[in-house]
């Protein structure tokens, strides 16, 4: 099923789905929460609309310290949103702009 991330997303569950990515140990697993973790990243964004920087500093924050590893293992990933203009595309430009990451 084409974006089935999209289709099953939940920002109520981040925190489980970054959870679940820091133990998945198969690739296609990895990715394939990492995608959940994206789309469930932008319908969160999207509730928050007009987006204040403290809630996008905060996420940097939590998905930095959760998914960014696999973020710099797995950069394709997170291509297509980086392209967009919504707030993961936002958010992800931080994360790869910071030197620390």
């Amino acid at each position: 099923m084409q974006d089935w991330d999209i289709e099953v997303a939940d920002p109520t569950r981040i925190d489980d789905f970054l959870s679940a990515l820091a133990a998945a140990s198969e690739r296609e697993e990895i990715i394939c929460l990492l995608d959940l973790v994206l789309a469930s990243l932008d319908e969160w964004f999207e509730a928050r609309e007009p987006l204040e920087t403290i809630h996008l500093d905060d996420m940097a924050q939590r998905v930095s310290s959760l998914a960014g590893p696999t973020l710099r293992d797995f950069p394709d990933v997170a291509e297509y949103w980086v392209e967009s203009d919504n707030p993961v595309a936002q958010l992800l430009r931080r994360l790869f702009a910071d030197p620390e990451f």
